[in-house]
């Protein structure tokens, strides 16, 4: 009993002793190369200079560079010319940084950069706070997560390492290479975040994305790294080749190639696609359900399934002649698609919920926006399952 009554003693003992001792580590002057140190009394108090090859150290932190103004009393000092600096993980490198030597807070301008061992920042100005691990870049801010391929632009970036949290703003820009340095992937918006250590980004505000398979608009995006998947939301738009896509909510599939596999459009769910892809006929194929999943084979859509209130409004053209209008109601409509024809559509629905009608070419409803009203009188009712 004694023993661990001392041994708790001494533990609460050399414990503060140890956090002060790191806390009151002294920066020292390791080398120089100029024979003349200059050590002059100031407003500001001692003032110590010294030149050529100068080499500092605090703790684990070593410092180079060519000329150094250290004010000893107030713990200030200003390294410039050729800085290099290695604190732990951290490498610093600039024309000028201002150090706070008690709070350990680097301030660097000119030619930053701050690397470590998740990604590098170049900035105009890079604020890296050592004992918080908290780094802020201002101007023309770029962040290089080189292992995941992906670069972030902006004008600033706060970057809480210990949170693994990032705030990107001032026109943030989310860029995703391929392993030969071409652009698969492009995010921007207003607003940027980055959650545990970057695996997930969040975009808000004004949000455009551009890929080559497909572009796309919304109010907040979601981009799951180890997933690569996106998530859209708030008035969430994308347009894929000759197919346009609405709904309160779309997720976007993407495989390791980043090629574009499936799409899952949620509430309110519309799919619109042109039935002529290279002419100037207006007309639209359309989709509507509350759930809508795309399947992409090699980047062509191979098929279509829309469930709950799924309703199907198609054109049919045969040997370049217009035949007239299909639509179908059902609980489910299941859709494949070849070469952009229809080649195949199935109906699962109950009996008293499902509805196949054709209206021939010129008895078709009036189109309304995204409604089409009015009946026809002369009506061809056909299978459930048609081939």
């Amino acid at each position: 009993m004694k023993t661990a009554i001392i041994t708790i003693l001494l533990a609460s003992f050399i414990f503060p002793i140890s956090l002060k001792a790191e806390q009151e580590e002294r920066l020292e002057i390791v080398k120089t190369d100029s024979t003349d140190m200059h050590q002059t009394r100031t407003d500001k108090g001692i003032l110590i200079e010294l030149v050529k090859n100068v080499h500092l150290r605090q703790g684990k932190a070593e410092m180079f560079c060519d000329r150094v103004s250290w004010w000893k009393d107030r713990g200030e000092v200003v390294i410039e010319n050729n800085v290099r600096i290695y604190d732990d993980e951290k490498i610093l490198f600039a024309d000028y940084v201002f150090y706070y030597v008690e709070k350990r807070i680097y301030h660097a301008r000119g030619n930053v950069v701050l690397k470590d061992t998740v990604r590098q920042i170049n900035a105009d100005q890079i604020r890296y706070h050592k004992l918080e691990d908290l780094q802020i870049a201002d101007g023309n801010v770029v962040m290089d997560d080189s292992q995941n391929l992906v670069k972030i632009f902006s004008g600033r970036a706060e970057v809480f390492n210990e949170r693994e949290y990032a705030l990107i703003t001032d026109d943030p820009v989310f860029i995703k290479y391929d392993s030969t340095g071409n652009e698969e992937l492009r995010i921007t918006g207003i607003k940027m975040e980055l959650f545990d250590g970057g695996d997930r980004a969040v975009v808000t505000d004004s949000v455009h994305i551009y890929h080559k398979d497909a572009s796309a608009s919304c109010e907040i995006a979601e981009f799951y790294r180890k997933q690569n998947e996106v998530i859209l939301r708030q008035n969430p738009f994308v347009k894929q080749q000759h197919d346009w896509l609405r709904g309160n909510l779309i997720h976007l599939f993407f495989d390791d190639d980043n090629e574009l596999t499936k799409v899952n459009v949620k509430q309110n769910a519309m799919v619109q696609s042109k039935v002529d892809t290279l002419g100037n006929d207006p007309r639209m194929n359309k989709l509507s359900g509350e759930i809508i999943t795309m399947f992409f084979e090699n980047r062509q859509l191979r098929q279509v399934d829309v469930e709950q209130k799924a309703t199907s409004y198609y054109h049919v053209v045969e040997d370049d002649e217009y035949k007239g209008l299909n639509r179908i109601i059902g609980d489910k409509i299941i859709v494949q698609i070849k070469d952009r024809k229809i080649v195949h559509i199935q109906i699962v629905s109950r009996p008293q919920l499902s509805e196949g009608i054709f209206y021939p070419s010129g008895m078709e409803p009036v189109e309304q926006g995204n409604r089409i009203n009015g009946k026809s009188t002369q009506r061809e009712k056909f299978s459930q399952d048609i081939q």
